[in-house]
């Protein structure tokens, strides 16, 4: 399979809920080359044959390597499938500019799930709209530090009001 005809399918794949790009400037991104046509967890992924030990992300905890990003990413696909998070479920991702943000993120793709991305200063009522908003079945949050410890504490609220699960994020 060509490159082009990988792009033509996944284009054709039904959006799952989403509102669709306009179609005549999603084809220009991709003639363009800005869209490749695939997911961010498949292009990150393909990473790691040639860059497994160069940095991917860096954050002030420190850094990841595109294999310890890629062990990441499936450490946390398999958390969140045990916590029952599923193909096609909306989580709500109520987290800093941290590592573990895009760990989660692409730990949701990889799983099949949609990351619905809230902004760390949200509070209760943003977050509530949020879940109830996209469906979401949960809020993942992470206690790495004293704001994220605030933000779980505000997620935590949201959920006991709209009915959903506080996913952590272990670090």
């Amino acid at each position: 399979m060509t490159a082009e005809s990988t792009i033509a399918a996944e284009a054709q794949l039904p959006e799952g809920g989403f509102t669709p790009w306009p179609q005549e400037q999603a084809e220009h991104y991709r003639r363009t080359g800005l869209w490749a046509g695939a997911r961010l967890d498949r292009i990150a992924a393909a990473h790691l044959p040639q860059r497994a030990e160069r940095p991917a992300l860096i954050d002030d905890a420190g850094s990841l390597s595109y294999a310890q990003l890629e062990a990441s990413v499936r450490t946390a696909g398999a958390a969140l499938q045990a916590a029952g998070v599923g193909n096609r479920d909306r989580v709500v991702l109520h987290l800093g500019n941290q590592n573990g943000f895009v760990v989660a993120a692409l730990a949701l793709m990889r799983i099949g799930a949609v990351p619905v991305y809230a902004l760390p200063a949200h509070g209760e009522r943003e977050l509530i709209g949020i879940s109830e908003g996209s469906g979401a079945v949960g809020i993942l949050v992470s206690e790495q530090d004293e704001a994220a410890r605030g933000r779980a504490e505000v997620a935590a609220q949201a959920v006991e009001a709209a009915g959903l699960k506080v996913l952590l994020l272990e670090e």
